[in-house]
Parts: structure tokens; C-alpha cells; sequence
């Protein structure tokens, strides 16, 4: 049996908290082939804000780890004598810089790889249509086959699980139109592609390369329309995404097949809508039964527990591929 190890959560604000939770309850579980956590180290930039989340998941009945350990991470010095201290085998990265944003995760990334499995939170860093958000790739090329990096892509789960069933996977494979509607629950002050447009490509089979791209982004709004075709079987498809602010339906039209994607608690389901697109809508706020053709258990504890094994659903390479699509959004052609 693996001895225990260290976990260390890089940023336990909104979404941070969810990566604790269930990290703070994995021993219980006692799963197979994955290393019990003895300690638990969260970090905010303030360090009275990590106590207060530390002690009061620490009380929680559910917590089963030794120790929860608070500190303050404001910079990548901070990191840095983390890392050393607690030499975590596992680093989930969910922080953002006021200045830097998103970018912060290439930069930590780069720094933990060196002490053990990584978890990085969507995106990998910000895209400015140079391509010079690639870069931060090269600093980690030398652990792409070792398990030790994964992109935290919800939705990835998903398409995984589809390809595992004959029906949904021929679908997927063979259809000639995709249709994306992804809907911002809150409004926020970043671009919708910013915030939303790695959830629906990541339902695009990874077979699938867009061959041209067009992008009508007004803000709050993109209208995205992409060539797609698969290198080995020669398949051409078109693909749609529409992204707006405010709201909470998301959705997807697979050739004729519509199809409404639901959260319910720990469940993320693909409901058939056996009527127009806009029964879909409808149907997020409604009892109406409509054929459930997947459900998939909470994607973010799967991608927890598949970095403690280091098999990331979402390896390396394939965030590399999100990353080139977001410098593709912006302009940038390879």
C-alpha cells in the first residue's frame, strides 16, 4: 500500500471550496488505488480567510483526513515554500491574479510539477491570439506521458462516458452538425469566451480538429462557427456555439437529436427533449419527464481521484489542444 500523502488546494475561494470538500472526504471512500490523504493544506491570499475555511471543514463530520493546514499563498514565492514544507503528492491549482488572471495556473503549474500530481483548473492560462500562452507548455513536455498533469474539464467526463456507449459513440462519431447554447448562470465582468467555451468543445470528440474557425464575440455574447474534420476516417462536420451571459440553459443539438445537459446535485444528466429546442430550455425549470440518456457522477470528484492516480481524464496534450483553441479564437493561426 502507498504510503499517505499531502494535498495542497492553491486558492479556496468559490470554486476552491468544492476541490476541499472532497478531497477533505476521499478516505472514507476507501477506493481502490488511490493514496489516503493525511493532510490537507488550503490556501488564500489572506491568511485569517484559509483559517476560517480550515477549521470549519476540519469540524465537519465528514472530514476524514488528520490535519487540515491553513496558509497564505499571494504570490509564487508563497508556493514555492509550500511545495518545499509539505512536498504535497497532489496540487490542485484553482487560484486567480487580480493582474495575471488565469496565467497564474501555468506558473504554479510549473512549479509543482516538480513535487507531484497537478490538477489545474480551467484554463490553462489566458490567450491574447499570439500564441504566446503556448509557451508555458514547454516547461512541462518532459512529464507527458508520466500522469502527473490534468485539466479539470467538466464536461470532458462526459464525453468519456458517452464514448463508452455504442449508441451515444457512433453518435458523436458520426454526426455531421454539432450545436452548442451555453448559458452564464451569473453575469460576471469577463468575456462569455473566457468563462465558457472550453465546456462545450470539450464535448466535441478529441477525433474531431477544427479546420477553420469564426468568432462574432460581443462581449457578453460569441457566436462561434467552426469547421471540424477527423484526420482518419475523413469526416466533416460543422459546429455551432453560442454563448451568452445570464441565464442557466445549456444544451446541445447533435444532427436532429436535441438534448438538454442538467445539473442535479452531485449529477450531471443528458436529457433527450423529444420536441423543439426551446422545450429544452424549458425543461431545465420544469418536472417534465423526458428521456434520460446519461448520467455521470459529480465529473470534478472523478477528476479528483483520477489525478490522485495519475491518469488525468484530461491529459497534457489534450489541454495543450484547449489551449490552441482559445489562441484560435482569438486570431492566432498555427
Amino acid at each position: 500500500m502507498a504510503p499517505p500523502i499531502s494535498v495542497l488546494v492553491i486558492g479556496v475561494g468559490e470554486f476552491g471550496q468544492h476541490y476541499a470538500d472532497i478531497l477533505s472526504r476521499l478516505n472514507s471512500w476507501r477506493l481502490p488505488h488511490t493514496p489516503q490523504i493525511e493532510r490537507l493544506i488550503l490556501t488564500r491570499t489572506r491568511f485569517e480567510s484559509a483559517e476560517r475555511f480550515a477549521e470549519s471543514l476540519q469540524q465537519n463530520d465528514d472530514c476524514s483526513v488528520n490535519e487540515v493546514v491553513a496558509a497564505e499563498a499571494s504570490d509564487i514565492e508563497h508556493v514555492r515554500d509550500l511545495l518545499e514544507d509539505y512536498h504535497p503528492g497532489m496540487i490542485a491549482i484553482v487560484a486567480k491574479d487580480k493582474e495575471l488572471g488565469d496565467t497564474i495556473h501555468a506558473l504554479y503549474a510549473a512549479e509543482a510539477i516538480a513535487y507531484g500530481a497537478v490538477l489545474c483548473e480551467k484554463p490553462f492560462c489566458n490567450a491574447n491570439g499570439d500564441g504566446s500562452s503556448l509557451q508555458y507548455f514547454h516547461r512541462l513536455e518532459h512529464c507527458n506521458n508520466s500522469g502527473l498533469f490534468g485539466l479539470e474539464l467538466p464536461l470532458a467526463v462526459v464525453t468519456g462516458a458517452m464514448m463508452q456507449i455504442k449508441d451515444l459513440r457512433n453518435l458523436l462519431l458520426n454526426a455531421s452538425n454539432f450545436e452548442f447554447f451555453w448559458q452564464a448562470r451569473d453575469r460576471s465582468d469577463n468575456n462569455v469566451i473566457d468563462d465558457l467555451v472550453l465546456h462545450p468543445w470539450s464535448l466535441i470528440p478529441p477525433q474531431f480538429k477544427a479546420k477553420q474557425i469564426d468568432v462574432l464575440d460581443r462581449g457578453d455574447q460569441a457566436d462561434i462557427r467552426i469547421n471540424l474534420q477527423n484526420p482518419h476516417s475523413r469526416k466533416m462536420a460543422t459546429c455551432r456555439i453560442r454563448l451568452r451571459a445570464g441565464g442557466n440553459f445549456r444544451g446541445m443539438v447533435i444532427d436532429d437529436i436535441v438534448i438538454s445537459i442538467i445539473t442535479e446535485g452531485r449529477l450531471t444528466k443528458l436529457v433527450q427533449v423529444n420536441g423543439p429546442l426551446n422545450d429544452a430550455a424549458r425543461s431545465q425549470n420544469t418536472s417534465v419527464k423526458e428521456d434520460v440518456l446519461l448520467q455521470v457522477n459529480n465529473p470534478l470528484e472523478q477528476h479528483i481521484v483520477a489525478a490522485l492516480r495519475r491518469k488525468p481524464i484530461v491529459s497534457l496534450s489534450r489541454a495543450y489542444e484547449s489551449q490552441l483553441f482559445l489562441e484560435q479564437l482569438r486570431g492566432y493561426r498555427p
